[in-house]
């Protein structure tokens, strides 16, 4: 695989997002210290220490190497996260894989948000400034407790899909399979007291919603 090809350092407003999310970071699975400066990891692991044979746990962040290894960094994290030991995650991940999305690897990132983003995401490269992007540009996925912190952290960077098994005010009926509602054009009213969860019932419109089924 070409090396090259695959350091893409995140921005560090995408950073600054994920930390404000979740609170922090405990674990940057795929980095090293120059990365590192910018994401302030409480443990890092490098292409040396190999993250996917290491244990992960808590906040991580994960902008993996892309290309076809990239299904291993998401069969690492979904092992990870039924094991009970990642609580939260933000993933930043090609374009391209969204059309595998029924694929068994990539069932971990239907568990949470999707950021499509309105702009391509610029990655960063040291050694030679901006880096050159995935082809089709790169999304963010976000699994963990804070969902509606997330639609709002980044809502004005794209569009925010998130799950939705709840009755819509636009539906007025539960989705049967497992959709995804675009959270920029819904906003919960009392998300601090509900867990970060969204209440339908007291949900705001801002623009038709509109809903986007995925099926299993």
């Amino acid at each position: 695989m070409d090396k090259s090809r695959n350091e893409r350092y995140s921005p560090p407003w995408l950073v600054e997002a994920a930390r404000e999310v979740m609170g922090a970071v405990d674990i940057d699975p795929a980095s090293c210290p120059l990365a590192n400066t910018t994401v302030g990891a409480s443990r890092y692991y490098t292409r040396e220490s190999n993250g996917l044979k290491q244990r992960w746990y808590g906040r991580v962040f994960l902008n993996p190497p892309y290309g076809y290894g990239i299904k291993l960094w998401l069969e690492k994290l979904g092992r990870e996260v039924a094991a009970g030991r990642v609580q939260q995650a933000f993933v930043v991940a090609p374009g391209e894989i969204l059309c595998a999305m029924a694929a068994p690897w990539f069932a971990v990132l239907l568990r949470g948000s999707i950021l499509v983003p309105y702009e391509r995401i610029e990655f960063t490269d040291p050694a030679h400034g901006k880096a050159a992007g995935p082809r089709y540009g790169a999304f963010v996925s976000y699994l963990g407790k804070n969902q509606l912190r997330f639609a709002r952290v980044l809502g004005s960077k794209g569009t925010v899909l998130r799950p939705a098994t709840v009755p819509t005010m636009y539906e007025g009926r539960t989705c049967g399979r497992l959709s995804f509602l675009a959270q920029g054009f819904l906003i919960g009213s009392n998300d601090a007291n509900n867990g970060g969860q969204m209440d339908a019932g007291r949900a705001t419109p801002i623009r038709p919603a509109v809903a986007i089924e995925w099926e299993r």
